[in-house]
């Protein structure tokens, strides 16, 4: 590889070096401008560190061989990583882990992405990659424009990752002066005439603005838009879930809350159910990172709560109303139907802020917010229209709906599954009129759907607060229905009657189906994983020997990773080394020997020249011989003699014979035998994988006869 020519005293006087190494830097804060967008921030300081490092590597090591520089790069990536994921309030192990999931992290989640240590590793780690890049080829300033390449790539990749709020005119137009500085500052040695100049910065500038402008300018959706939800969030019936847990006959701690603004009893909600199959109730919606951002703070009274999930706790977060922040990062889906930790590790305590949601009372002033009924729904209108034939608005209605189901249905306090199937609601509804508690609820939201109103069920605790703390266990475990008002608050509605009384003449549904259904199995206790925390005395003991195995495991995968990016490229690049000599030997073979002959004394050249012979253009076969023999003198008799074949097959009228050919071919081994016999192990490597020979600037003036 060629290096600048120039001491490092001239390299920086002419100040030509500097000003490119300058404008790369422009272009990466512009990449860091876009990749800052793309966790809702203006601007991240910190991914400044992906610009300065490979920047400050290229002009301490540039008059250092090409390894040298690519060595220094590598610790410079890591430097950064580690720097990074400190100043984004992380870990220095975040580092590691922002390469292999960071960018997974990115492409799964919606935008913004939220702002975790790993995915700033991996926007600070790319820039770094791109400003390398682009540096080491600014370095070499015959190329001129060629460190706009990458600079080029990593705008598009950026922008397609960006916010979706507009123009980026910062970040253009940093590029594009960077572009147009390297353009300009090229070798001294180099002139530009300015009408190439102009064309070439037309059709540069064409290029950029039809690969960015589309999306650089535009009001744009989100680039990471989540596809429609049309499935279910949930692997099991939550609402038979939470009347299982409701009935264990030993019931078990799930969650420690504390806040000092929730009224004493208070119903709080871990799903909400919008979708039925005519069997089931399920949510819909697409779980992804949602960061700790969940809504903007409204008129209404804020309240701070604390969660701690205990041991036996799902993921899943219950919350007393609307969640407005959190201080911990959790998942849910674009409606927050359900909220869910993403750290799988217990206890863990999240710190919530979240607007409270009371329940509809009797002499409250709502307006019911109207949606569009399914047909299943829709076959319950003309039933519902009969319970309320006075009702001439949505919210009177389902008030007449809620009163009709408390008033003159019955609760069957038998312990029974939910019996939620449509043809047992339709019973319940129309026959019997005495039900099991998910029976009303799922009754009294298809009636509200069918009058036009929006419904839903929810599952969660009905939990009791003492002083501001309490605590919630299984047998807290409730359902609840749900109306949507205008002002765009879920809020519980009782439809339920407040006394059970057993019930034993329940009717045969035709075919056979009972309106209960049997006692559904308790849920089955989560199995400790083994990251479970342990008893003080234990973990006191174990942390040394879990802090010494975590950093072999880290610097295995370190090694690991070096290994992948340095050895591997190694290895490719020497098995083309020598598949492209092995080619060249292919003449050897040939079944013409004047081929052979010439074939032979080539290579002979080609040796000399990997040994580090240097040949010209105007160098004679004999003097190729002088050469060799002071490099090795073992080899001067078999380099005569093919001298000499060489020369009776290029300038003799005589046809070379087969044995002669042969012959020549024995020469050559002999010659690379004598250049190899005499040098050490890693002299001889270093000749096998030597590209001298292939590099125009030094091959074998014969490549060239």
């Amino acid at each position: 590889m060629s290096y600048p020519v120039e001491a490092p005293a001239e390299h920086w006087r002419s100040n030509r070096l500097a000003v490119r190494l300058a404008a790369v830097a422009l272009g990466g804060v512009g990449l860091v401008i876009l990749a800052s967008r793309s966790v809702a921030s203006s601007f991240e300081p910190s991914l400044l560190l992906g610009v300065a490092a490979p920047l400050i590597v290229c002009a301490v090591f540039v008059n250092r061989r090409w390894w040298v520089r690519l060595m220094a790069q590598l610790l410079g990536l890591a430097v950064v990583c580690i720097g990074v994921a400190v100043l984004a309030d992380g870990r220095w192990q975040d580092g590691y882990r922002g390469l292999a999931e960071g960018a997974g992290q990115m492409l799964s989640t919606q935008w913004p992405t939220p702002r975790w240590p790993t995915v700033m590793v991996v926007l600070a780690a790319v820039t770094a990659v791109v400003i390398g890049l682009a540096a080491e080829t600014a370095i070499h300033r015959r190329w001129r424009a060629l460190p706009a390449l990458p600079l080029l790539l990593g705008f598009v990749g950026f922008l397609a990752l960006s916010s979706p709020d507009g123009p980026q005119w910062s970040a253009f137009l940093a590029l594009l002066v960077a572009v147009f500085v390297l353009l300009l500052v090229g070798d001294v040695r180099q002139t530009i005439a300015p009408s190439r100049l102009l064309l070439t910065l037309a059709v540069l500038g064409a290029t950029t603005v039809a690969v960015a402008s589309t999306v650089a300018f535009s009001e744009r959706a989100d680039p990471r838009s989540s596809r429609s939800p049309d499935r279910r969030l949930d692997l099991v019936d939550l609402l038979a879930q939470s009347a299982a847990e409701r009935r264990l006959p030993a019931p078990f701690e799930l969650y420690s809350i504390r806040s000092s603004g929730l009224a004493e009893a208070s119903l709080w909600r871990s799903a909400a159910l919008d979708v039925y199959n005519g069997e089931e109730w399920s949510s819909s919606g697409e779980l992804l990172p949602a960061g700790t951002a969940f809504a903007p703070d409204g008129p209404a009274r804020n309240a701070t709560v604390s969660v701690t999930l205990l041991a036996a706790a799902p993921a899943i977060v219950p919350v007393p109303g609307v969640v407005i922040q959190s201080a911990q990062v959790l998942e849910a889906d674009q409606d927050r139907h359900i909220v869910r930790l993403v750290e799988q590790t217990r206890p863990a305590t999240i710190e919530l802020t979240v607007e409270p949601s009371s329940p509809v009372g009797p002499d409250d002033q709502i307006a019911v917010a109207s949606g569009s009924p399914s047909d299943i729904e829709n076959s319950f209108a003309a039933f519902a229209a009969g319970l309320v034939p006075t009702a001439t608005t949505v919210t009177e209605r389902v008030r007449g709906i809620a009163a009709k189901l408390t008033t003159t249905y019955r609760l069957d306090s038998r312990p029974s599954g939910p019996g939620t199937q449509q043809g047992l609601v339709d019973d319940f509804l129309r026959k019997t009129q005495q039900g099991t508690r998910e029976q009303f609820l799922t009754g009294f939201v298809l009636l509200a759907r069918s009058v036009g109103a929006e419904a839903r069920v929810a599952t969660g605790y009905e939990v009791t607060l003492t002083n501001g703390v309490g605590s919630i266990s299984t047998s807290d475990a409730r359902s609840w229905a749900e109306v949507l008002t205008t002002d765009g608050i879920w809020r519980p509605i009782d439809v339920v009657p407040t006394t059970a009384e057993p019930i034993t003449d329940v009717p045969v549904e035709d075919g056979g189906g009972q309106a209960g259904l049997p006692d559904q199995p308790p849920p089955a206790a989560e199995a400790e994983s083994s990251d479970e925390p342990v008893d003080s005395a234990d973990e006191a003991a174990a942390t040394p020997n879990s802090t010494v195995e975590d950093a072999v495991r880290i610097l295995t995968r370190i090694g690991a990773l070096a290994a992948a990016v340095i050895v591997l490229p190694m290895i490719v690049v020497a098995l083309t080394i020598l598949l492209i000599k092995r080619r060249r030997r292919v003449g050897l073979r040939s079944g013409d020997p004047a081929r052979r002959v010439v074939t032979a004394w080539t290579l002979a050249s080609d040796a000399l020249v990997d040994a580090g012979a240097e040949l010209r253009h105007s160098t004679t076969n004999a003097e190729v011989v002088t050469i060799g023999a002071q490099m090795r003198p073992h080899a001067e008799p078999s380099l005569r003699s093919l001298q000499v074949h060489a020369d009776s097959s290029v300038f003799s009228a005589v046809a070379v014979d087969p044995d002669t050919a042969q012959r020549a071919v024995t020469e050559l081994r002999e010659i690379e035998a004598a250049i190899t016999n005499s040098s050490t192990l890693r002299w001889r490597t270093r000749w096998w994988l030597s590209t001298r020979s292939l590099r125009r600037s030094t091959r074998s003036p014969l490549r060239d006869r």
